[in-house]
């Protein structure tokens, strides 16, 4: 019982050992992402006064992150700061590595029929879309999540 592929590294931990070998490595762009990660697991762990956050915690943080770079990214090109954006681009990237295995539109689609299918009378998108996100934690982005649970719920507005 004692096999290595049974031990489960958290988020943090993963992270941690990545960023001693892109240390070593010298790749200062990941360097600066995985701190900047780490130090925002460290802060949510502060806040929280917890010495350990849980995997869905951990997820929701890598999450924003993700965002956040996305946003900038957009906000950037709008701007006409390309390299900026560029480099947003490059460290979401990065930090997608660390996203669970995302689901296929076909896969999502299925858990959208089947969510629909459990509350025939909720016709609402948000809610919809808030009940698949539950189901789904972090296999999916939320945007890509409301345009599927439209395209099913309202197929004729398309």
């Amino acid at each position: 019982m004692n096999d290595l592929a049974d031990i489960k590294m958290t988020l943090a931990e993963k992270v941690t050992s990545d960023l001693h070998v892109a240390m070593k490595s010298g790749d200062k762009l990941r360097v600066s992402t995985l701190r900047l990660l780490f130090a925002q697991i460290i802060n949510e762990r502060i806040s929280s006064k917890k010495d350990i956050l849980s995997d869905e915690e951990e997820l929701r943080i890598l999450q924003k992150e993700i965002k956040k770079r996305k946003e900038s990214a957009e906000m950037f090109t709008t701007g006409g700061r390309l390299d900026d954006a560029k480099k947003e681009l490059a460290e979401k990237d990065i930090l997608e590595k660390y996203l669970p295995q995302q689901l296929s539109d076909e896969e999502l689609e299925e858990v959208i029929r089947k969510t629909i299918n459990e509350n025939p009378s909720e016709t609402h998108v948000g809610k919809i879309t808030g009940r698949v996100l539950a189901l789904t934690k972090g296999k999916t982005d939320g945007g890509r999540v409301k345009a599927l649970v439209e395209k099913v719920l309202l197929p004729n507005s398309q």
